[in-house]
């Protein structure tokens, strides 16, 4: 989790560069209040990177599209393909509690696949 009052700068060298990671909650205290990307990153002029607030590149907790701990895998998998995102953030009384990722949906599926075949 990025804290809210970083610049875009450090936001790509202490997150960015050193994970594989697409993607960030930002947050106030334990309070999520959006979402930075790559694509954001990408996206930010090179020149104010330094200068600029994470806040001011991110999606805004009021446009995310969040998950709850009681969603089936099938509801984020109807989220991911709905809306077009490759990460939900997992929201329990406005905190993060963990981040889904398409990727981890397939995986999901495969694996139930899998373990569903060999009973046969």
């Amino acid at each position: 989790m990025i804290p809210a009052g970083k610049t875009v700068k450090e936001v790509e060298t202490e997150y960015f560069d050193i994970t594989k990671h697409g993607g960030f909650p930002v947050v106030e205290g334990a309070k999520i209040i959006g979402l930075v990307t790559r694509t954001d990153l990408r996206n930010a002029v090179e020149q104010e990177k330094s200068n600029q607030k994470v806040e001011d590149i991110m999606t805004p907790r009021n446009k995310l599209v969040i998950a709850s701990l009681q969603e089936s895998v099938a509801d984020a998998f109807m989220k991911f393909s709905k809306y077009d995102i490759g990460r939900l953030p997992v929201i329990e009384n406005e905190s993060v509690v963990g981040i889904i990722t398409r990727s981890d949906v397939i995986q999901a599926v495969q694996i139930r696949t899998r373990a569903q075949g060999s009973d046969l």
